[in-house]
């Protein structure tokens, strides 16, 4: 009827999956992803300024929130050791730099992608990235 008389079945065991990932690699990339979010906001409001704008004192809190923001993020990037996570990682800061208008460094960060797809996605959304002149 009801269920009255069915045998009761133990709950299966929920196990958490074993990772193979380095400890830790997941949590610094949401962290470096987080940062990243910060200083862009700062990077929109210094970018393009002239270098006479950039002593005014709002605008050097800015400059000096993103320098370290950009610092911090790149620190915790070469902790990373598995490549797919240190190539997200680079991917979050080269958009940084590119919206901070930093394409030099941003270059040089690309370069140094190994894993395809996101160099892929970076080549996408910035081609003059991948431009060899």
């Amino acid at each position: 009827m009801l269920g009255w008389f069915k045998k009761h079945r133990p709950a299966p065991s929920v196990e958490p999956k074993v990772s193979d990932d380095p400890p830790g690699e997941a949590e610094k990339l949401a962290k470096i992803k987080h940062i990243c979010w910060m200083a862009k906001m700062s990077a929109e409001s210094i970018a393009g300024l002239p270098e006479e704008a950039l002593k005014e004192e709002f605008n050097a809190y800015e400059l000096e929130r993103y320098q370290r923001f950009l610092l911090q993020a790149t620190n915790l990037a070469r902790e990373i050791t598995d490549s797919f996570y240190r190539d997200a990682a680079l991917h979050f800061l080269i958009d940084l730099l590119m919206v901070a208008g930093d394409e030099a460094q941003a270059k040089k960060l690309y370069v140094i992608l190994e894993i395809d797809m996101i160099q892929e996605k970076v080549r996408e959304a910035y081609p003059r990235l991948a431009a060899k002149f």
